[in-house]
């Protein structure tokens, strides 16, 4: 990360009403992050509150596998019921 000077987190928005990204990218809120691994694989989706991100970075970057689960799996769990 610091030798390509990648330090910084930058924020990006983008709301002109003619994009329909936050529906490509299922954006529900903000913010929004997204986790990637070293094979460029995106294995997390979500609010970073939801997540320790410093320990999933690192996890990732010594090339483990993430626990994680769906969002919309503690919904169905809460309520019994299948979707």
């Amino acid at each position: 990360m610091e030798s390509k000077k990648w330090t910084n987190v930058e924020h990006y928005w983008q709301a002109n009403g003619k994009s329909n990204s936050h529906k490509d990218f299922n954006v529900n809120g903000i913010p929004h992050c997204i986790l990637v691994d070293t094979h460029g694989k995106i294995v997390w989706i979500g609010h970073p509150a939801s997540r320790n991100l410093e320990e999933d970075i690192n996890n990732l970057l010594a090339g483990k596998v993430l626990d994680v689960k769906a969002e919309d799996d503690d919904e169905e769990a809460d309520d019994g019921s299948s979707h």
